[in-house]
């Protein structure tokens, strides 16, 4: 009896830990941390996670034997994980692939951390408390949105960069299209809950939906709106009216005069050109913003022609799809971590496997919450159940314009568990026992528990490690703040290319040697985390650069280093162009004439690489290719000019 009394216990502990989920959005740091938004969430979702996983290893421990709902470990699921290891695994950089991106967060330990939520939602979560997590998530909307709109009026209380976009409200999440994705999850909710209230208070998560609605149209975010549009359309086409006719025409004519509302709304606060020109630039088909996704979608279908079964690993987008980038020929301009379409960013990043894998399981979910939206009897559960159906199908819709976020997705993921919950009435539960094997169970929750404590130490590490990189943007001792940065995260190359490039600077001042070859090792050692990094590779080409000038034995190594950013973008203009004048520098011509001809074909009328090429051909000999290109740079009168027109006399 005392065991099932614990047992009830641990069981209500996990519910309340996934509270938390919920209350992700609204997390973050500001003054402390570098990245005040991402880092402090999905920290928080680490320790949620191993919360969670302890106090169920604990549950097991004392029931010995393992209870778990089939829809959990269902094949699709099962399938998906394992694409995503072996895809880690066979990763260009595994090391980013397991712990994701700067800012971004979405590697293996994420994608683990969204499935464990789903778990232990689908397994812990009862129907009955279903409506109160849909409540919880409106009433933490509540000031994330009124940050916002306090945004959206020029009143924030906090300080920003020069170079942040106050125009578009962004609140706790620190991105308008991060606030727009939530915004996409929980309007529909409010909807149903309206729906749901047969009192007064009903009208209450009527005003909420206004809150939301005009939070959403200050993101100025189009994804998020297409994305919204999906998911009232989807709650609207879904919804039982027989359940509730009364409210179906309020509803209708409430949604129509909240639109011409906010139409007036914008206009008196001098917003609506700006509204005006987002939904414009959506039609702008050849340029701007739209322009630059169909590069980044067309970038991403070649990833996936070129590794098809397995894709390049998550995470590394940006390090793989340099030589395949249509939107910058010359390699100059940054590339974005994602290819703004999560189905495309799957194919690129785990394979056509993966995304068929994807697929399925997205199916598999919405197929059993579908269960609770044809629900005939439960009126409550109907509505519940079509609201975050509306939900999930919204936030599916603005990815495909957008990417997954880890401060916004494992609500998602939270979401399509309360969803199966309601549309899965028969649950059936897959049970293994330990007695048998009580040892074999204890030396597994022992390497469970070690892992947990892993995890909450790196976490931790990262965690301090951004709070000192934050002390050195705020004027600390540049080299302490930076060498216990990478000390504390040695696997962030951020870190590693800030110090590199504070070292090399060093160097530059009084020409001081041992700054630079401290600057050359920080370097190396970024590329040993990840041998793709274009920047940092190119930063260490450039000390090795600096360094030939005064001594021709570091002549070959920026040789060798700019061949490698050649290998990671084959595009990069600015190593062809260094290799070309270091070659001709020590009179190499023959071997700098590949490079010069490659140089001349992307700036085929600029001054330089004409007089660089007339330079190789003059070294060789051939003095009526050299004289031909010597005067194409006269003609361009240039500051090459007068030494081509010199060496023109000299020839003739």
């Amino acid at each position: 009896m005392k065991r099932e009394i614990v047992v009830k216990h641990f069981d209500s502990l996990i519910r309340r830990v996934l509270y938390l989920t919920v209350f992700l959005p609204l997390l973050f740091i500001p003054f402390l941390l570098s990245d005040v938004f991402s880092l402090p969430k999905v920290t928080m979702l680490r320790f949620e996670v191993v919360l969670v996983l302890a106090i169920w290893t604990l549950k097991i421990a004392i029931e010995k034997r393992l209870s778990i709902t089939r829809i959990a470990i269902h094949p699709s699921i099962t399938f998906f994980l394992l694409i995503l290891v072996t895809s880690t695994v066979l990763s260009i950089n595994p090391t980013m692939s397991f712990f994701g991106n700067y800012k971004r967060y979405e590697g293996l330990t994420t994608w683990l951390a969204y499935f464990i939520i789903l778990t232990a939602t689908v397994n812990f979560v009862e129907r009955e408390k279903v409506a109160r997590y849909l409540k919880f998530s409106l009433f933490v909307a509540m000031p994330i949105s009124a940050y916002a709109m306090l945004q959206f009026f020029g009143w924030d209380f906090l300080q920003f960069s020069s170079n942040t976009d106050l125009t578009r409200s962004f609140s706790t999440l620190g991105n308008p299209v991060f606030l727009g994705a939530y915004l996409v999850l929980i309007i529909p909710v409010s909807l149903g809950l309206f729906l749901m209230e047969t009192t007064n208070k009903s009208y209450l998560y009527a005003i909420a939906f206004v809150i939301l609605f005009f939070t959403l149209i200050s993101t100025c975010t189009r994804a998020a709106w297409l994305g919204a549009i999906s998911g009232i359309a989807t709650f609207l086409v879904l919804s039982n009216w027989k359940f509730h006719k009364k409210k179906k025409v309020f509803l209708l004519i409430f949604i129509t005069s909240l639109l011409f509302l906010s139409i007036f709304f914008l206009q008196i606060n001098q917003r609506l050109p700006r509204v005006y020109s987002r939904i414009k630039s959506a039609f702008e088909l050849s340029s701007g913003s739209v322009s630059k996704r169909f590069d980044l979608w067309q970038t991403a279908v070649s990833l996936t022609k070129k590794r098809p079964l397995f894709g390049w690993g998550i995470e590394n987008f940006r390090d793989s799809a340099w030589p395949y980038r249509p939107d910058n020929p010359f390699g100059e301009a940054p590339i974005s971590t994602r290819p703004h379409n999560q189905l495309l960013y799957l194919g690129a990043s785990v394979g056509v496997t993966g995304l068929i894998a994807f697929l399925w399981l997205i199916y598999t979910m919405l197929a059993r919450a579908m269960n609770g939206v044809r629900e005939t009897e439960n009126q409550r559960g109907q509505i519940l159940s079509t609201a975050i159906v509306a939900a999930v199908v919204g936030y599916l819709v603005q990815e495909q314009f957008s990417f997954s976020l880890v401060e916004v997705t494992p609500l998602f993921w939270l979401f399509i568990g309360l969803a199966v919950i309601l549309g899965d009435k028969n649950t059936k539960l897959f049970q293994y026992s330990f007695k048998k094997y009580q040892n074999f169970f204890v030396v597994i929750a022992a390497f469970a528990m070690a892992g947990l404590l892993i995890a909450i130490f790196f976490s931790a590490r990262f965690f301090l490690a951004d709070y000192h990189y934050r002390q050195y943007l705020d004027g600390r001792p540049a080299l302490v703040e930076l060498n216990t940065a990478v000390d504390l995260n040695p696997y962030e190359n951020l870190y590693r290319n800030e110090l590199g490039t504070y070292l090399y600077k060093l160097g530059t001042i009084g020409n001081r040697q041992h700054y630079m070859l401290s600057s050359i090792s920080t370097f190396k050692s970024g590329l040993q985390v990840n041998s793709s990094d274009k920047i940092i590779t190119v930063n260490l080409a450039k000390v090795y650069t600096r360094l030939a000038y005064k001594d021709s034995s570091y002549l070959e190594p920026a040789i060798y280093t700019y061949k490698q950013v050649l290998r990671i973008d084959p595009h990069y203009l600015k190593a062809y162009r260094a290799i070309a004048i270091m070659l001709l520098s020590n009179y190499k011509a023959k071997l700098a004439l590949p490079y010069l001809k490659t140089w001349l074909t992307m700036q085929p009328k600029k001054p330089e690489p004409l007089f660089y090429m007339a330079t190789a051909f003059d070294y060789l000999g051939e003095d009526r290719l050299a004289a031909k290109y010597y005067q194409k740079v006269v003609l361009t009168r240039s500051s090459f000019s007068p030494r081509a027109s010199e060496r023109l006399k000299v020839l003739e």
